[in-house]
Parts: C-alpha cells; structure tokens; sequence
C-alpha cells in the first residue's frame, strides 16, 4: 500500500507463489526481468502499462505476452540505430486508467520510446469508481481536475463507495477522457508515442461483451492515441483452450502467446510506432518505369 493517489504498487524484489504460477519482481516493483533504469546506448524501450492481465497473472514470469513480445523482438533483425529493445511492465493487478496514469509519471524515468496501454472491460466506471475508493480512504487528489470532480458530485471526504460511485457515474466519460489526454500529454512531452491497445476479451462463461468498449476507443481516438486493435488475437481458439481455469478468465500461457503474435504483426506493419524491423531486401528487385514517373 502507497499511500497516494495510485493506492498500491508491486514490492520490490519479491517473489510470491499463487495457485497458477511464481511471480517474481525486479529491484524496482515491476513483474519484469531486472533492467538498468538508465537504457544501454542503441536501446529502444517500451513501457506496459496495465493491470492483472499485462501483469501476467496465472503465467510463469517467462510467460507473460510482454515477455515473449520482448525476446521475439530481438530474435528479429532489428534496424539501425537500435541493436535491443526493452519492454518495461509497468502492471500492477487491479489498477484503473486513473492508477495506470499515475504509475506513467513514474515509468517515463525510464526513458522510454513508446507507452502501451491496454485497455479493460469497464474502462469508464472503473476510472470513477477508483476516485470513489479515493474520497472512501481521504487519499490526497494531486489533481486539480479531479479535485473539482469530486466536489461538484458532492462526495467529501469519508462518503461510502456505493454513494460515491453513483455520485460519480455521471462523470466518468469525461475522466476517462481526461485521464487519457494526460497519458497522452505526458508521453508525447517526454519523447514517447502512446499506443492504445484494444484489449481481446475472455468474458465471464455466459455473459455478453463489454458495453463500455466502443465508448472508450472513441475517447482514445479523440485523446490522441495510436490505436491498435488486439481483437482477433484469440480468433481460431475456444475461451476454454485460453483462460487459466473455469472460474478464472485469465489468458493462459496460450492466450499471452496469441496476443505477442497478434501485437507483433500489428507492429511491424507500423514503423512510425516502432521503427525496430529491418526492412526485407529483395536480390531481385526490378525497378519499373513507373516507379520513376516516367
């Protein structure tokens, strides 16, 4: 428990057995490899945000799709300037857009090239109902924004979460909207491209999808996101093959492993996100007229 805004982190170097798997953390509270805070010269760096999922919950440490995404990566040939990359995990289990946001003040001190954030079910109530828990504990707001939110949905300091996420229900398109532009403001400030991933969806056996997605990839788009669409990531497969039990919908070794294929053929269609490919040369080229406007 933090204490602030974000409410908890991941200890530090700390390893912890769970019923699916070892979760293992680094010196700086990432479920991640150790890394330098300051990157090696040629190094291009991404930084994961997120929570349970992008954690890696129910996988081994080597599973998680950030990890494999990262070897995959550097198994490839990668283009000048860069010789490696980097991908940071930022996730802590159960953190909102607004806990997510906040971890991104911390994760730019890392000097990173690109911010990825995945979206989730319920990505606009979920930003009001962390507010909610906020004004429950009397946490300190560091935001302005936020701090007129909650007085104009009157909710003081100590007012129950079920009174305050009603109260703040009526807000949460434009803190999510919000809470979006500032990732993107941040990012973009500090060099890096912010990337909104569209989250492929294990529902609940016998529930429908998520009625808050379209909402949410409209602010994105509208915040200034670089959208990628991770919907199809799971296409040919049965939930039942993916998640990491009946009870638990958690992408499986095979799901985390279906989502770094399905991101990485995403990326390499997308240079201007992350020029890491080389491009293919072809011994063979013949050059048309055409091509010289003639």
């Amino acid at each position: 428990m933090t204490g602030d805004f974000r409410l908890r982190e991941l200890a530090p170097s700390s390893v912890a057995r769970t019923s699916f798997s070892v979760i293992s953390t680094n010196s700086f509270g990432m479920r991640d490899r150790e890394y330098s805070k300051v990157p090696l010269p040629a190094t291009f760096r991404v930084g994961l945000l997120g929570a349970s999922m992008e954690m890696g919950w129910g996988v081994e440490d080597d599973e998680t799709f950030e990890s494999v995404l990262e070897r995959r990566l550097n198994d490839a040939a990668i283009a000048a300037p860069f010789e490696r990359v980097e991908i940071l995990n930022f996730a802590v289990a159960g953190a909102t857009p607004l806990q997510q946001m906040a971890a991104l003040e911390r994760a730019l001190t890392f000097d990173l090239d690109v911010v990825l954030y995945m979206e989730h079910p319920r990505e606009l109530s979920r930003s009001t109902d962390h507010l909610a828990s906020i004004r429950r504990e009397d946490v300190e707001i560091p935001y302005p924004y936020l701090r007129e939110v909650v007085v104009e949905a009157d909710v003081p300091p100590g007012t129950s979460q079920t009174v305050a996420e009603r109260r703040l229900a009526p807000f949460a398109d434009e803190v999510l909207l919000w809470a979006y532009q500032r990732i993107v403001t941040l990012a973009r400030d500090a060099g890096a491209v912010p990337v909104w991933l569209s989250g492929p969806r294990l529902e609940p056996f016998g529930t429908t999808g998520d009625e808050e997605g379209p909402a949410a990839l409209e602010l994105a788009g509208k915040a200034g996101f670089e959208v990628l669409r991770l919907d199809e990531a799971y296409q040919g497969h049965d939930q039942s093959e993916i998640v990491i039990a009946e009870w638990d919908r958690h992408p499986n070794a095979l799901g985390h492993g279906l989502i770094a294929e399905r991101l990485h053929e995403l990326l390499s269609d997308r240079h201007d996100i992350v020029p890491l490919m080389a491009a293919p040369q072809d011994e063979h080229l013949v050059v048309q007229d055409d091509d010289l406007g003639t």
